[in-house]
């Protein structure tokens, strides 16, 4: 039952994408604002991308898991490519020859930067092992990458079903005061795991 929801799904979401009748601007125009957002206008779809940032924290047995995040962006997206990664000493250099070898086949559309797990010194233990080992790390990104304006963070369960400009897109909705962006876990709150699960205090 659920490969046959799974697969309706994917068949639906590739039948609107692909439908010339329906128009992803007319869509979001029509749509009630949603926590302050503007009105998104149609440069706002149509806008220039020159590159994507795509960040995400690797730690424990979650390396090849964290490549096919990877692997799916580069399927869907053509636009240029930058992962700003976050893992353990000893992942370093598996990273680095694997996604060295990918810019050469993808001609340099991939490009990446790597960076150790690094928390504050107070309650260090406590951070790195606050969700999964070291998944905390994704809550002082924006401390840590003060040279780069915008990224989207995933988890590296995460697979890419379209481009990723759609989602970068929703950046220049942004005004003045918004920072962050982010989705319901589920629409049925009864499913979802962190109210259920979850034991850290936030």
């Amino acid at each position: 039952v659920s490969f046959i929801c799974i697969t309706l799904a994917v068949i639906v979401y590739f039948s609107i994408i692909n439908n010339p009748r329906i128009n992803q601007t007319d869509y979001v125009e029509r749509k009630p604002a949603i926590s302050g957002l503007r009105k998104t206008t149609p440069s706002a779809i149509t806008r220039t991308v020159d590159r994507i940032v795509l960040s995400f924290v690797v730690c424990d047995s979650r390396f090849n898991e964290s490549l096919n995040v990877v692997k799916s962006m580069l399927i869907f997206t053509k636009t240029p490519v930058h992962l700003v990664i976050f893992t353990e000493d000893d992942l370093m250099s598996k990273f680095k020859d694997v996604l060295t070898q990918w810019r050469r086949l993808t001609s340099n559309q991939l490009d990446f930067e790597l960076h150790k797990i690094n928390f504050p010194e107070a309650h260090k233990e406590d951070w790195m092992n606050l969700f999964r080992k070291c998944a905390a790390q994704r809550l002082f990104i924006p401390e840590l990458m003060t040279h780069i304006d915008s990224l989207i963070y995933v988890d590296t369960d995460t697979l890419f079903l379209g481009p990723a400009d759609e989602l970068w897109s929703y950046f220049f909705k942004f005004n003045s005061s918004q920072i962050s962006a982010l989705v319901l876990e589920d629409n049925n709150s009864n499913l979802s795991w962190y109210p259920r699960f979850a034991k850290h205090p936030f």
